[in-house]
């Protein structure tokens, strides 16, 4: 029997749109923690690969690929996991299958919807890769020796990089009410802390319906720290430590100026967030963040729109915690949740080839996970909560 996933590598919001007491303070600089020692998850290095045999195996009729299996153990009281792929460089990679202790298998497949089509993502080959298990209430966290498969894309052989495998393992039960946890870091020479909470405030009552708690940690300020930084191809940051710092125990939340994500150099548009990993590589200092684009979230009079702010914000902790989109802009790709809807490119009214929230506001546009923004008229559905209520740094 057979179950089939889609892993996104990293998603971002494009074109779109606390705990009481929440104190603020000036730093020059915060210092990262060191590895592995989260409070409350088990992290475990699974294996770490290096000039390995490959054998060959045919994908599909176009791609010759490299793929090698590996073995992790998940301990009896797990509650959920994230298995994890750092390649030493630039790669193609991915993991291919994943085989639980009582045999059943599930394919983690990138072109079930033919993601080829889509040009704004690379869709589950990069040089990270993560995968949340389980995604679905009928899915089953069995204790045991799982299987999985990494593959290398095009002929890429994997020989050709390092490779590490981590285990992210939750331990603690699962909480009726989930409380999110975020540290919000500012490095900006146009908005303050109070306008960056204000925005915090209204996604705290966006979560707050749906019965998640979201905690805002003291927000911090950097002071002579860079205001704008560019974000690689792989998420690796090129100019700036910036996304290194601050408590990787937390969801850390970077607000900048600017920030520009080569995978989007060559378009029209830039993203208003980014989520560093679907899921993020949690309780770790690399990989692990989320940024906020000031830029494109100003109003035409320079204020900040803070509606806008809140819907990125809700946005990209889905993203974060595992969530996907929906809904992709051509209305040709859509996650794999039966309670999510669907709509497709004949709802594109206006003929410029996307679909926006307006034009399927009666078939989803208003879902936090929508491609596009919708202005704070977010909703979710019973099984994202599930996903947000299982991942492993939510308490």
């Amino acid at each position: 029997m057979k179950l089939i996933f889609i892993f996104l590598s990293t998603l971002c919001l494009a074109s779109c749109g606390s705990g009481g007491g929440t104190s603020i303070s000036n730093i020059n600089n915060i210092e990262v923690e060191s590895k592995y020692d989260h409070p409350y998850l088990k992290i475990s290095e699974v294996a770490i690969f290096n000039n390995i045999d490959v054998e060959s195996v045919i994908i599909n009729p176009v791609s010759h690929n490299k793929y090698k299996k590996g073995l992790f153990t998940v301990s009896t009281n797990t509650k959920s996991f994230i298995i994890q792929l750092k390649a030493g460089k630039t790669s193609s990679v991915r993991f291919l299958t994943l085989i639980d202790p009582n045999g059943f298998e599930y394919i983690i497949e990138d072109d079930i919807h033919d993601f080829s089509l889509n040009k704004y993502f690379k869709q589950g080959w990069g040089s990270l890769s993560s995968l949340q298990f389980p995604v679905f209430s009928k899915n089953e966290v069995v204790a045991g020796e799982w299987e999985y498969t990494l593959a290398s894309k095009h002929g890429i052989s994997i020989v050709e990089v390092d490779l590490e495998v981590l285990l992210i393992e939750r331990i603690h039960e699962i909480s009726l009410r989930p409380t999110i946890t975020v540290e919000p870091i500012i490095s900006s020479d146009v908005f303050t802390s109070e306008e960056v909470l204000e925005g915090l405030e209204l996604t705290k009552e966006f979560f707050n319906n749906y019965n998640i708690s979201l905690e805002i940690d003291p927000t911090v300020t950097l002071i002579d720290s860079q205001k704008s930084i560019t974000i690689g191809q792989s998420r690796v940051v090129a100019d700036s430590e910036i996304l290194l710092k601050g408590n990787k125990n937390k969801i850390r939340i970077f607000f900048v100026d600017k920030f520009s994500y080569q995978a989007y150099l060559q378009k029209d548009d830039e993203p208003l967030g980014l989520a560093s990993g679907v899921p993020a590589f949690q309780g770790q200092s690399y990989n692990n963040y989320i940024l906020i684009n000031f830029f494109y979230l100003m109003n035409k009079d320079g204020s900040l729109d803070i509606e806008e702010l809140s819907g990125a914000l809700s946005h990209e902790i889905g993203h974060y915690l595992g969530l996907s989109h929906t809904i992709e802009k051509k209305g040709d790709q859509f996650d794999l949740l039966s309670d999510t809807l669907e709509c497709d490119i004949l709802k594109d009214s206006d003929g410029d080839g996307e679909v926006s929230a307006f034009e399927c506001k009666d078939n989803g546009g208003y879902n936090l996970m929508f491609w596009g923004g919708s202005r704070g008229k977010h909703y979710m559905t019973p099984q994202q909560f599930f996903i947000i209520q299982h991942s492993p740094i939510v308490e």
